[in-house]
């Protein structure tokens, strides 16, 4: 196992090299229209149980995807709601 990503890491906290309110954010991405981007606070955003539910458990969507140990029982399960092939 490789550490020297965590060392990194360690090593940038403790030196305070990273992003404050306010600074220019050097890569802003590839597919994102130009414009100044600065770091800033994102606020949490809820990523578990969110959306439809499922037949089974009541579970929710996790990050924007259904959980897939209960596919089989959507599939194999016959109702409203059965995940068909048509």
């Amino acid at each position: 196992m490789d550490t020297r990503p965590h060392l990194v890491v360690a090593l940038n906290s403790l030196c305070g090299r990273f992003n404050r309110a306010g600074d220019v954010v050097r890569n802003p991405g590839v597919l994102k229209p130009p414009r100044a981007f600065y770091a800033e606070v994102q606020p949490p955003q809820a990523i578990w149980g969110t959306g439809p539910r499922s037949r089974f458990r009541g579970l929710g969507q996790f990050a924007a995807e259904m959980p897939i140990n209960v596919f089989a029982d959507e599939v194999l399960t016959p109702g409203d709601g059965q995940i068909t092939g048509r």
